[in-house]
């Protein structure tokens, strides 16, 4: 599982989204295949290879999986089959299906470096990299749509929001990644600050002895 989160990690660092945010898509792709407190567990995952429950809409990287839930698709579309063979019957759009990727990793990329960098509902990918927290990357993805029934602002997608931010910030103790070096420096500057004036001090310190003579010269 750990290295699904270093996959979405290192894609959406190197497309310049913020360590915080890099690590709550991990998060988010952990919730979104969370099936009976296992993540990576559900149909979708296992069937389509989908990390981020992304639907199909033609996009490059993906074909036409799994039929989504009953209370997901159209209302002349209905199911056949089960699990990894759930098909559709009638008139499906092809939003009524689950895309289906090559790879986890292909999956990862279209969600980070597609869906994440385009502008969606006026939304852009700068207001994503702006999330601080679970509850406002959860209230951004809100208001694109990314999730849930309710509209931003309508009645109930506040209730959606805060279960959504809470399940991402629940995930997000479980993700594991190797930190970029600069990011490592950056969230840890004023140890190494620490660390650095420590050792300054103590050749200093060592420096003085030699010149008194407590060190013995060669």
């Amino acid at each position: 599982m750990t290295a699904y989160d270093q996959i979405v990690y290192d894609l959406a660092k190197q497309e310049g989204f913020t360590d915080i945010v890099a690590k709550m898509m991990a998060a988010q792709s952990r919730l979104e295949t969370s099936l009976n407190g296992v993540d990576y567990n559900t149909n979708n995952f296992k069937c389509n290879n989908n990390m981020f429950g992304m639907k199909y809409a033609g996009q490059p990287l993906a074909s036409k999986g799994t039929l989504a839930p009953s209370s997901e698709i159209s209302s002349n579309c209905s199911p056949s089959g089960s699990d990894c063979n759930r098909k559709g019957i009638g008139n499906c759009k092809n939003g009524d299906f689950y895309a289906r990727y090559n790879s986890p990793e292909d999956s990862a990329r279209d969600a980070v470096q597609r869906l994440f960098k385009i502008t969606i509902n006026g939304i852009t990918p700068e207001e994503i990299n702006q999330a601080t927290d679970s509850t406002s990357y959860a209230t951004v993805l809100k208001k694109r749509d990314y999730y849930g029934f309710k509209h931003y602002g309508e009645a109930g997608a506040q209730q959606e929001i805060d279960d959504y931010a809470a399940a991402i910030r629940a995930r997000l103790k479980r993700v594991s990644v190797t930190e970029w070096v600069a990011d490592v420096y950056k969230n840890n500057k004023t140890n190494f600050a620490i660390v650095g004036g420590v050792l300054i001090g103590l050749s200093a310190y060592m420096y003085i002895l030699y010149k008194k003579g407590y060190i013995l010269k060669k």
